[in-house]
């Protein structure tokens, strides 16, 4: 984990397209959608979140949600893709920024994060180190 203060730093990692980027916010304790690239091909939608092992211990994970299978693609079908439209993609080893911010304390932190192994066997699809 590295956390970023240069502005300059700051500014490449969110704006030129090198890194996914995903948010998190901490106030609704609420973090953005992932698509996650297995190694087969295999896309997943995932959700970040914080506290792998305690409640807000800082350690960022991906979770994949239930699936469940219906006859007919409906509604809520079509806006679920569309919350995942313009999702970054994750991959094998990446390396993603995470801004997580608080809008009651005014404060935010841009941190470079390695997604580790992507595993879509589990739930918990991505640990981030």
């Amino acid at each position: 984990m590295k956390v970023l203060t240069d502005r300059r730093q700051v500014a490449e990692a969110l704006n030129f397209g090198k890194y996914p980027v995903l948010w998190f916010d901490m106030d609704a304790r609420k973090g953005s959608k992932a698509i996650v690239m297995s190694r087969k091909g295999l896309r997943l939608r995932c959700e970040l979140y914080n506290g792998y092992e305690t409640d807000s211990d800082g350690v960022y994970y991906l979770l994949q949600g239930a699936t469940v299978m219906s006859a007919n693609h409906g509604l809520y079908d079509y806006l679920e893709d569309v919350e995942y439209a313009n999702a970054p993609v994750i991959k094998n080893n990446a390396t993603v920024v995470i801004v997580e911010f608080s809008r009651n304390t005014n404060t935010m932190r841009v941190i470079l994060q390695n997604a580790g192994k992507v595993s879509p066997d589990y739930s918990t699809v991505a640990r981030f180190n």
